[in-house]
């Protein structure tokens, strides 16, 4: 919930101007619609696979390791200030 927005501040950071709401809003709904159709998916898909066997027990807790990892270097390509000061 933090993250979504985190990413709809962004987005309106982004935007040129206050008229390109049709912009921001389609950012939001179509990358928000993204993350919930393959994060579920993907997160049920690893953890089946993952109690299939027991040598492959694991393969869960790697893929949430690789997720914070993304994560983690996609925040840190973030611009450290939003807006720039017009003063």
């Amino acid at each position: 919930m933090i993250s979504s927005a985190c990413v709809f501040i962004y987005i309106a950071a982004a935007s040129p101007n206050q008229a390109s709401s049709w912009c921001n809003e389609w950012d939001r709904s179509v990358g928000c619609s993204i993350a919930r159709t393959i994060g579920p998916a993907s997160a049920t898909s690893t953890f089946s696979f993952s109690i299939k066997t027991t040598h492959h027990a694991w393969i869960v807790y790697y893929y949430l390791i690789a997720l914070v990892c993304i994560g983690i270097c996609m925040s840190l390509l973030l611009p450290r200030r939003l807006w720039k000061n017009h003063h």
